[in-house]
């Protein structure tokens, strides 16, 4: 279940997780995200674990935005030498609802997105306007750009209100150790606002396809072994999956 506005508050007043606000209508929007301190120090719970980028509207307690939750890199919920989960994975799959991560999660097949190396651009109806932020910003310059080339290249008619939209920006001044030969905004997830319920791939393409976008590409191994040692080869033009 997904923590109160007010539960993010507190997280922030204590230092937990940092908290970020916009004024717009006479209403206030506040987002929250974890910190460098909350991964170092390994600080998970139902309210760190939803902080990365989630916006509520303070009047009313409404959830505007609802990002990705927290992912985590290979050798922090799997111990990569015994290939037994760590006790955080038992965390996540408790409040994340990730209930089919097993013990022979290694034999399963796997669906692995391309993993682009620019900014999480969260997209979301604010009850008056389509807006883009990022994960820690309303106002970053990042969250200024993909405000100006949505409103370029994006037919936001096309988009449902009651859904958050996520996307990688990428643009030649947010430099990153990865340099693309294109600009723009590339839809990586569709999420229910109220549930997390996470849209399917196909309605993805769907979506990408209908307002002529581009999507992260997405592929399929046999495998979690066959995962690792493809990422283990990845070119220096690949940050992962």
């Amino acid at each position: 279940m997904l923590p109160s506005v007010n539960e993010f508050i507190a997280a922030a007043g204590q230092g937990r997780i940092a908290m970020h606000e916009l004024k717009i209508n006479n209403k206030t929007l506040l987002g929250f995200k974890y910190t460098t301190n909350t991964v170092y120090s390994e600080d998970w719970d139902n309210v760190s674990l939803h902080a990365r980028g989630i916006v509520f509207e303070y009047e009313t307690g409404k959830v505007l935005a609802r990002p990705f939750d927290k992912f985590f890199n290979l050798g922090e919920m799997i111990d990569v030498e015994t290939g037994e989960l760590k006790a955080i994975a038992e965390y996540v799959k408790e409040h994340l609802g990730f209930d089919n991560l097993s013990g022979d999660y290694k034999h399963q097949k796997f669906r692995v997105m391309d993993k682009l190396d620019g900014s999480l651009g969260i997209m979301f109806w604010t009850g008056h306007k389509w807006l883009v932020k990022t994960a820690g910003s309303f106002e970053s310059d990042q969250a200024i750009w993909a405000n100006n080339w949505s409103v370029e290249n994006i037919d936001t008619s096309k988009l449902d209100k009651s859904k958050t939209y996520l996307f990688e920006i990428i643009y030649d001044e947010d430099k990153h150790s990865i340099e693309y030969d294109f600009e723009g905004m590339v839809l990586l997830g569709i999420v229910d606002t109220q549930s997390g319920i996470e849209e399917s791939l196909s309605e993805i393409l769907c979506v990408a396809k209908e307002l002529n976008i581009r999507h992260a590409d997405v592929l399929e191994f046999t495998d979690f072994d066959e995962v690792v040692k493809y990422a283990k080869n990845l070119p220096k033009t690949k940050e992962g999956v």
